[in-house]
């Protein structure tokens, strides 16, 4: 049925038998096949595989052009020319990023292939899109800001989303969802797929973060406030860190003014306490850091800014103490800074003293500390010494009141018949004829 004419032909042999068949006219084959064998088993056979044939008097069939490296050359049989050639090139073959597809060239001529077609529409992976037409059809990774689906859909750009609020993705984005807003800091998404971000209200905060298509984010609270404290900025929005939240205290016990103030140093905790506003002691308290602390004992505190200071000589405090008590009269102490009654010894000893003076403490000093206040009689007071009237008057006058204060008080009592004649000087003996 593959030849399209010719004929073989018997002569009898016999009355019975015939002779070997011979071809009486020359066998011709139909396009797509050949003429085979010879004699009497010539016949006609189809060309079959990636071969071809005119027909007629061809006796083989001839073959496609080579198959290019990459792709795959078909078969077939009956083939007539070289255009029934072909070789495909599956499209996972042209990219990985493809998922089905076929390129397509057919025979130019006995040894040379045609330009490549689309046999089978390209079908990208999720993540890819195609590229390309005809011959340069491929599939490509979606490039950053843009998502893509996969299939024969192009590449989409997040750009195109909620007023371009989520411009960014990375590449091999598959879907919407994958576009998102970056730099968002002090702000947060309200609700899925906004066009805008809104600013954290105060006691909240959000760092730098990103929020996909279709997501939403939301600002951490600061930590509770202890009791008792307030918050530092009541009215400050859009914080970006916990390091924003600061809580201040009321004035510490003890302390007249001021307050401290505490950072947080997470969600939930609060730092330790620094100053605030300059802290200012109440009397008897002084400022010792972040806190006002009791006066010790040795010291005197008037409170405000000042630091303890060490009682002085003469004086002592037993703690908590705005003012230093003084030992009191013909007492005081051997050093500064005593912190009790016990540490109160007496004056140095005074010849002629009758008593001392009271002192009394102010500013930290000690007025009339071992001070004379009178001397005994027979004595004068001289500065803080107490001298005997003889020694003031070259033992003229050897009488005085107690607690006298004047040399020129010192006297003498004169005998009968003598009297005083030269100012300061002794007594002498009335003249005859006189009386004294």
């Amino acid at each position: 049925s593959y030849c399209s004419s010719g004929q073989l032909k018997q002569v009898g042999a016999s009355s019975t038998t015939w002779k070997t068949a011979t071809v009486s006219s020359a066998f011709n084959a139909k396009p797509g096949s050949i003429v085979s064998g010879s004699g009497a088993s010539t016949t006609c056979t189809q060309c079959s595989g990636a071969v071809y044939s005119g027909g007629g008097t061809a006796t083989s069939c001839s073959s496609c052009p080579a198959q290019t490296s990459g792709w795959t050359r078909g078969t077939g049989t009956g083939w007539t020319s070289y255009s029934s050639c072909y070789q495909t090139k599956s499209a996972t073959a042209v990219s990985s990023y493809c998922s089905s597809g076929q390129l397509k060239q057919v025979g130019a001529s006995s040894t040379t292939w045609g330009t490549a077609t689309v046999s089978s529409a390209f079908n990208a992976k999720p993540g890819a899109y195609v590229t390309g037409s005809g011959a340069s059809s491929t599939c490509s990774q979606c490039t950053s800001g843009y998502y893509c689906p996969g299939g024969t859909t192009t590449r989409q750009s997040c750009s195109s989303l909620a007023d371009g609020f989520y411009p960014n993705s990375v590449a091999g984005s598959d879907g919407a969802s994958d576009c998102y807003t970056d730099s968002l800091s002090g702000k947060y998404v309200a609700s899925k797929n906004a066009s805008s971000a809104k600013t954290c209200p105060n006691w909240t905060y959000k760092g730098s973060h990103t929020v996909k298509y279709g997501s939403v984010s939301s600002c951490s609270s600061c930590p509770a406030l202890t009791s008792g404290w307030s918050k530092k900025d009541s009215s400050g929005t859009g914080w970006t860190s916990y390091t924003s939240c600061v809580q201040v205290s009321p004035t510490p016990s003890n302390c007249s003014g001021g307050n401290l103030k505490q950072t947080a140093t997470s969600s939930t905790t609060w730092g330790s306490s620094s100053v605030n506003t300059a802290l200012s002691a109440s009397p008897k308290y002084y400022v010792n850091g972040t806190s006002c602390s009791a006066c010790p004992a040795g010291s005197y505190c008037s409170g405000g800014t000042a630091a303890a200071t060490k009682c002085a000589i003469g004086s002592y405090s037993t703690g908590t103490a705005s003012a230093c008590t003084v030992c009191g009269a013909g007492k005081t102490t051997s050093r500064t800074g005593t912190t009790g009654s016990s540490s109160c010894i007496s004056c140095s000893s005074i010849s002629g003293l009758s008593s001392w003076a009271t002192p009394s403490w102010k500013a930290n000093s000690v007025s009339n500390l071992c001070t004379v206040s009178t001397c005994s009689a027979n004595y004068y007071k001289s500065g803080n010494s107490c001298p005997t009237c003889s020694s003031g008057t070259d033992g003229l006058y050897t009488k005085s009141a107690a607690g006298t204060t004047s040399v020129n008080s010192c006297y003498l009592t004169t005998t009968a018949g003598k009297y005083v004649a030269t100012e300061n000087a002794g007594e002498v003996t009335c003249a005859a004829g006189g009386w004294c």
